[in-house]
């Protein structure tokens, strides 16, 4: 039985989708959470063996892919590793919380409530309660990040665009957006697109920093986890058993994701100018390639964020 079937919430039959007149056939896999994601693993999926003889995920070097498979998808359930404390405590002062929002009532006159208007309940008016409703205009925007990144890319340029990007959320939120966070890897390979996509963070939820961190930072979450995703997706191209396919470009990305002019795209850490180095000087770069100078206070958030790290002491 195909995982189509198998698992219709999370794997999905192709839909065609055309682009600068070429038609590709877009294969999708979609994860609620990270929970769900690890759960959908353990289920052991069928392999797509005709096209993935020899499985990336388990056979790669751990020199290269991180933990064997088996222990990098029971860290998506385990306590992050004791090499991203810092990033943890880096980040204490910048967690997703409610927003003081400076809210405004109207006042109308209903049929039923706690408090009577009496001259409507004199006159003999149904409408004789009186009751406030909230008025507030919810800002959206949602955060797509990458979790592919070219070879040769280091462990600072990916741990660096992580804080940065948990920095964002925070800023983002302070000045009333409500942010959806989506990690997704969309590769093709021929007239094939592969979309892997895991919810992060939902408009209504606090961000939980472990979940990112293991997406993010974890090297084994690409080269373990997402790519034993692909390996269970009906992909036909052989081709794909060779590279696990070919990164997509941006434009690409927000054509197939149909991305709105708002939402956000996390890129590869070399793409937004981040180096690794400096994180003040990479969270600079990460503004600018952004163009979000309109949504976020940028001198008070690059504020925070020195101050955290002087705190911390950190060499970022």
């Amino acid at each position: 039985m195909s995982n189509v079937i198998r698992f219709p919430k999370n794997i999905f039959d192709p839909t065609p989708f055309v682009l600068n007149n070429y038609e590709y056939k877009l294969y999708r896999a979609n994860f609620r959470s990270i929970s769900d994601l690890y759960q959908y693993l353990k289920s052991n999926p069928d392999i797509n063996s005709s096209v993935f003889p020899r499985l990336a995920s388990v056979r790669e070097d751990s020199d290269f892919a991180g933990e064997p498979y088996e222990a990098a998808v029971e860290s998506l359930v385990k306590p992050v590793k004791a090499e991203f404390k810092d990033f943890l405590k880096l980040q204490s002062k910048l967690d997703s919380q409610s927003l003081d929002y400076v809210t405004e009532y109207v006042t109308t006159k209903s049929a039923a409530g706690s408090v009577i208007d009496i001259p409507s309940y004199v006159s003999g008016s149904p409408l004789c309660y009186i009751s406030e409703k909230e008025v507030y205009e919810p800002k959206f925007v949602r955060m797509n990040v990458l979790l592919s990144y070219y070879s040769g890319t280091t462990k600072d340029q990916v741990v660096n665009r992580a804080i940065i990007t948990t920095s964002l959320i925070n800023a983002l939120e302070k000045e009333g957006y409500i942010v959806d966070i989506n990690a997704f890897s969309l590769a093709e390979e021929g007239r094939e697109l592969l979309n892997v996509n895991v919810n992060l963070k939902n408009s209504n939820d606090t961000l939980n920093k472990a979940n990112l961190i293991k997406s993010l930072c974890y090297v084994e979450f690409l080269r373990r986890i997402i790519f034993r995703v692909r390996e269970t997706v009906p992909v036909r191209d052989e081709d794909w058993g060779d590279g696990y396919g070919c990164t997509c470009d941006e434009r690409k990305v927000r054509a197939v994701l149909r991305l709105r002019p708002d939402d956000l795209l996390i890129d590869q850490p070399r793409e937004m100018g981040v180096r690794g180095r400096s994180l003040i000087s990479d969270f600079e770069s990460a503004i600018e390639s952004l163009k979000i100078e309109n949504k976020i206070d940028v001198k008070a958030s690059k504020k925070e964020l020195e101050t955290e790290v002087k705190r911390m002491s950190l060499r970022r």
